[in-house]
C-alpha cells in the first residue's frame, strides 16, 4: 500500500466517528487482493450513524479540496496508480466504511521516494 493512504481515514475515524464515545469504539482495517492486480482496502468504524446527506457530501468532496486528507489521498493515488476509487458507505455496525480500490501498477521505488 502506498504511504499515507490509510492514515487520514483512520484519523478521521478517531476525530469524527468517536467524538463523544468514551468506550467500545473500534476501527477495522481489511486489505484484500482482487482480480487483475487490484487491491481493496476498507477502513470501518462503529461510530456515529451518518445521515444520507453526510454520506453524499463525503462521496462528492473526494474530488474537491474541502477535506484535505481525503483530497490528498485521492490525488496521491491518481498520480501513482492508473485506476483508483474511494467511496464511503454506512456499515452494519452503525458506523462508516471507506473503501479504497486501486490497481497495483505503480513502481514501489518511485512511489516511496
Amino acid at each position: 500500500i502506498p504511504k499515507f493512504i490509510l492514515q487520514p481515514f483512520v484519523e478521521n475515524c478517531i476525530i469524527h466517528a468517536f467524538a463523544g464515545i468514551e468506550t467500545g469504539g473500534f476501527i477495522k482495517i481489511e486489505i484484500k487482493m482482487m482480480e487483475n492486480n487490484y487491491i481493496c482496502a476498507e477502513i470501518s468504524d462503529n461510530g456515529k450513524d451518518l445521515p444520507d446527506e453526510v454520506l453524499d457530501h463525503l462521496n462528492n468532496k473526494i474530488r474537491r479540496t474541502e477535506s484535505y486528507g481525503v483530497f490528498n489521498v485521492n490525488e496521491r493515488l491518481s498520480l501513482i496508480c492508473k485506476d483508483s476509487d474511494i467511496s464511503f458507505r454506512r456499515n452494519d455496525s452503525g458506523g462508516m466504511t471507506v473503501k479504497i480500490v486501486y490497481k497495483e501498477d505503480y513502481d514501489v521505488f518511485t512511489a516511496n521516494h
